[in-house]
């Protein structure tokens, strides 16, 4: 075989771009220089072939060259080596993105963990100041109220930071929307120049934990109040929606009622890239000192839902919209409540100060309290007390409280069990299924009302056995 039968045999089964160009013309080319390069045998020397390596655009294609100088046949020539980098530069953009998405991943897992970490302590010493401050609301209450208010917002801060680990943070209820929109003061956010309107239907609910729908629309208003500045405009617009369809799939919710909010101001705007990673957590158009949740709370807030959030700016201006699934505006019914007044409670709770104002905060019920620093002296105390619920926290030394649970329930199985917990999963412990779980901290209404449902369902149940039981003699 000849040597250019066997450089053709090469060429010819390279699917890289092979070719041979003389200063004159192109004396071999294979299949794969014509598709990528548009180079022949017997085609004029291209004239960006002078240059050593470089780039051709091909239609919707780039293509990267190489020249090296050869002899062929006596003669000063020019190998070219092409290739099509567009796909790679699509898998690499594409592995930029997975990094990216895999940091993002990262930050939020380590977010989780920090805050499950502290969760514990800090909700634990919010149980005691929200405590404190109701007993002292019951002398001076105009100055318990603010601390009331911090308690309250700050417990929410630490339960959002908590949802972005996954974990369940509390018990979702029906949350009067309007309402709740219209007790927030504007003229927190706003100057006197900033013109502010309000466009919000009466009778909005949805299902969500409480605070959740404060924390998206104050988060959505700071994002306003640094877009317009000290001059500008901003409204505030919620109403009842129906997506199905097309317009349900494109926003990646199922078909149903939604209530929408939208705020939307004539501020600086944000740039096509920045809307994109706006939802990003830590990201900031403020510079570094101002990076923090934001919107990125605001979308975790909205996917556990099962809603939507778009950002839209188109220069000057923004425009945020989020779709809450709307809840039914029927009232669930009641369970029957029983009254504490009377009731003897077993408490276990390894905390100390979170134990003694709990014993106040039930003791102004009219209950009365046996507390226990763990499992093991609640078990012991069970055996000297009688007791009509049990109250405990779920983590505690020596023994927890479902072990605690579990144990008493195997002596008395319609016991009345009530977990309390400062961690960030309020799931019931499968030990005890018909439990009650409270996240700390709550207020004595909350309490009161969790424990009364409990003690409710004891005595109808046993007004059922004993209704069942005379029927039973009668027939007898």
């Amino acid at each position: 075989m000849s040597d250019e039968s066997l450089i053709r045999l090469l060429f010819e089964n390279s699917e890289t771009a092979l070719a041979l160009v003389s200063p004159e013309r192109v004396l071999l080319a294979n299949a794969a220089a014509g598709d990528l390069l548009g180079l022949h045998e017997g085609d004029c020397a291209p004239g960006w072939g002078l240059f050593g390596a470089g780039e051709q655009r091909r239609g919707d294609r780039v293509v990267a060259y190489r020249m090296n100088a050869a002899t062929w046949e006596g003669q000063a020539v020019r190998v070219l080596v092409g290739w099509d980098v567009t796909a790679v530069r699509a898998m690499a953009h594409e592995e930029h993105n997975k990094r990216t998405h895999r940091q993002r991943e990262r930050q939020i897992a380590a977010l989780g963990q920090l805050s499950s970490g502290l969760a514990h302590e800090l909700n634990n010493a919010l149980q005691v100041v929200q405590g404190g401050s109701e007993l002292m609301a019951q002398e001076q209450p105009e100055q318990a109220r603010p601390v009331l208010e911090a308690t309250r917002r700050m417990a929410n801060i630490v339960r959002h930071l908590m949802a972005f680990s996954g974990a369940t943070v509390g018990e979702e209820d029906r949350v009067d929307v309007s309402g709740r929109l219209r007790s927030i003061d504007l003229h927190d956010f706003f100057g006197p120049d900033v013109d502010v309107a309000t466009d919000i239907e009466e009778r909005l609910r949805v299902r969500a934990i409480e605070g959740e729908v404060e924390r998206i629309v104050r988060e959505l208003l700071t994002n306003s109040m640094e877009a317009v500045g000290d001059v500008g405009y901003v409204s505030v617009v919620a109403s009842s929606v129906l997506l199905k369809g097309d317009h349900a799939a494109m926003l990646g919710v199922a078909s149903g009622e939604f209530v929408r909010i939208v705020v939307d101001d004539d501020g600086i705007g944000m740039s096509p890239s920045d809307v994109k990673r706006a939802a990003e957590p830590f990201f900031s158009t403020r510079g570094e000192d101002r990076a923090g949740l934001g919107l990125a709370a605001v979308q975790g807030i909205v996917a556990r839902v099962g809603g939507a959030m778009q950002i839209e700016s188109p220069g000057q201006g923004a425009t945020v919209t989020v779709w809450l699934p709307a809840a039914s505006a029927e009232p669930a019914a009641t369970e029957e409540r029983a009254t504490l007044r009377g009731a003897r409670v077993l408490l276990a709770d390894d905390e100390p100060s979170v134990r003694e104002l709990l014993t106040l905060m039930l003791q102004s019920q009219g209950a009365f309290v046996i507390a226990c620093r763990d499992g093991l002296e609640a078990l012991d105390a069970s055996e000297r007390e009688v007791f009509d619920a049990l109250i405990t926290d779920i983590k505690m030394p020596r023994m927890d409280g479902p072990t605690l649970a579990a144990e008493l329930r195997r002596r008395r199985p319609t016991l009345p069990v009530l977990f309390i917990t400062g961690f960030a999963d309020s799931a019931v412990p499968p030990t005890v299924s018909d439990a009650l779980v409270l996240n700390k901290p709550f207020d004595s209404e909350k309490l009161k009302d969790a424990l009364a449902r409990l003690l409710g369902r004891t005595a109808t149940h046993s007004q059922s056995g004993s209704s069942r039981s005379k029927s039973s003699s009668s027939g007898s």
